[in-house]
């Protein structure tokens, strides 16, 4: 890959409710087995859920959480909405996906407002959903790439950047000075 210019952007979002998010019915005519199956063993149809904070039973939509087969239905729903994303998605030098957080590299002077209201328009008409998205804030790749917690960026700015971070703390500074010598 070519060097990238330093004011090249960076973009990410991810799906607000991910698994809670996706239709049942679209689950149910998309997965590669009988609907009864489907129904049974991947949406839990018949199962109460208990909320044991509050001691009561609770409403289930879409995919249950933690259960084994969810993150990888949906990596294919997401994988599903993204080709529909394909004109948006072509803005990318470098797009990257992890479950349901999307973002990437943009080349400078893209108009990322523009290409954010796109890919909401996207997410929210696919028959998954409506799924809704939480934009984080872009920003170029000199200042670090901030991608799910961590904050990438050149070694030769990362001491700075790392003892300015917001909300380090202590553990943080060690590693700064395990890492820099300090």
């Amino acid at each position: 890959m070519d060097v990238l210019p330093s004011d090249t952007l960076f973009m990410q979002f991810d799906v607000n409710d991910c698994y809670a998010s996706f239709a049942d019915e679209y689950l149910v005519r998309r997965m590669p087995v009988p609907a009864a199956m489907t129904r049974s063993t991947l949406l839990l149809e018949g199962w109460v859920i208990i909320d044991r904070a509050h001691k009561d039973a609770v409403g289930r939509r879409g995919l249950p959480q933690g259960s084994a087969a969810s993150s990888y239905v949906a990596e294919m729903v997401i994988a599903d909405v993204l080709q529909r994303a394909a004109d948006p998605l072509r803005s990318f030098v470098l797009p990257i996906t992890y479950s349901d957080n999307v973002g990437g590299l943009l080349p400078p002077g893209t108009d990322v407002a523009a290409l954010e209201a796109s890919l909401r328009d996207v997410f929210l008409r696919h028959p998954a959903g409506p799924l809704s998205r939480h934009f984080s804030a872009h920003s170029v790749i000199a200042a670090g790439i901030p991608v799910s917690g961590p904050l990438f960026c050149e070694i030769t700015r990362a001491r700075s950047r790392v003892s300015s971070s917001r909300g380090v703390g202590e553990r943080a500074r060690r590693l700064n000075d395990a890492v820099f010598g300090r």
